[in-house]
């Protein structure tokens, strides 16, 4: 069974485990390469400082965990948000047609269009090295994606979840997140997500995850510093 102990700092467990190869820093801070995404993450007994050598002056890096870091001299902290860690803990039991297609990097443009319109969360040119990403096109244009974010051991993120506002209420979103969960599983890790809590859309969201099998786990905090 998973540990889900590791769920408490997401991103440190990724930087250290599967997703090593992906990862600057040493043994007590890292984050992702510049350009694949701007998560970050210390030992409890570190504080930012220890950031000091792996991230630049001007670079801003984004802390998701149960007891991210206090600020620190030399970093302004410039965002916080709760959001909502879910887990499936369980196969889905619906059945969603397959509706999507793999994206590569030739989509990239794309996805960081649709990114850029709908805010899912962080996304970089190079955050589609970090798991596998789905779309659904028409017309030639990309008008819904999901993929994998943090893939540490035992547990795969679903996330980068968006939906063209010309293209809502068709399920697509709910398809391809479906689709994900079943790779994940059958690849023997548990799926888990985050999401922002608060406004209508994204109790929305919440709910149409419970659809999905998905149940609350436990409220995360997310900082964002910029080294000065």
């Amino acid at each position: 069974m998973s540990n889900r102990d590791l769920l408490d700092d997401p991103a440190w467990h990724a930087l250290t485990g599967r997703q090593n190869g992906l990862a600057v820093g040493g043994p007590k801070a890292a984050c992702y390469r510049p350009g694949i995404s701007p998560f970050a993450a210390i030992t409890p007994d570190s504080g930012l400082e220890s950031m000091a050598d792996v991230v630049a002056s001007g670079q801003g890096v984004v802390f998701m965990c149960a007891d991210p870091p206090a600020g620190a001299r030399g970093w302004k902290q410039v965002a916080e948000v709760f959001v909502l860690q879910m887990i499936c803990a369980r196969p889905l039991s619906q059945d969603y047609p397959g509706v999507g297609r793999e994206l590569g990097a030739e989509d990239v443009a794309q996805m960081l269009a649709l990114t850029e319109l709908t805010e899912p969360g962080p996304f970089l040119e190079g955050t589609i090295e970090m798991g596998r990403y789905l779309g659904v096109e028409e017309n030639g244009e990309l008008i819904a994606m999901a993929g994998e974010r943090f893939c540490l051991d035992g547990w795969t993120e679903i996330s980068g979840v968006c939906t063209h506002p010309d293209a809502e209420g068709r399920g697509l979103a709910k398809a391809l997140v479906a689709e994900l969960v079943a790779g994940v599983f059958a690849a023997g890790h548990t799926p888990f997500l985050h999401v922002r809590r608060g406004s209508p859309s994204e109790q929305a969201a919440i709910a149409a995850y419970e659809r999905l099998g998905f149940e609350a786990h436990q409220e995360l905090m997310a900082r964002v510093f910029v080294r000065s």
